[in-house]
């Protein structure tokens, strides 16, 4: 399933990495310095009774006009 998690603060970045996790394609629609991090480290998701850590890769600054989701999260702050 194509996925699109409008936000990647403290609510946004937790569910893409475990849609992710659970086979989806999921893009993450970030901004500013947030963007620049996930750029850099990708999103670390650490599971503290497990101990394990995830980085999936999802990540778009601006989407094409012709992007097609099946399902859509806004996770935005108002």
């Amino acid at each position: 399933m194509q996925i699109l998690v409008y936000g990647a603060g403290n609510i946004g970045s937790p569910c893409a990495a475990k849609l992710k996790e659970s086979g989806n394609d999921v893009t993450i629609l970030a901004r500013g310095p947030r963007l620049q991090e996930i750029h850099e480290h990708g999103i670390v998701l650490q599971e503290f009774h497990r101990g394990q850590k995830t980085k999936p890769q999802a990540l778009a600054p601006t989407l094409p006009s012709d992007s097609r989701f099946c399902s859509e999260s806004r996770t935005v702050k108002t």
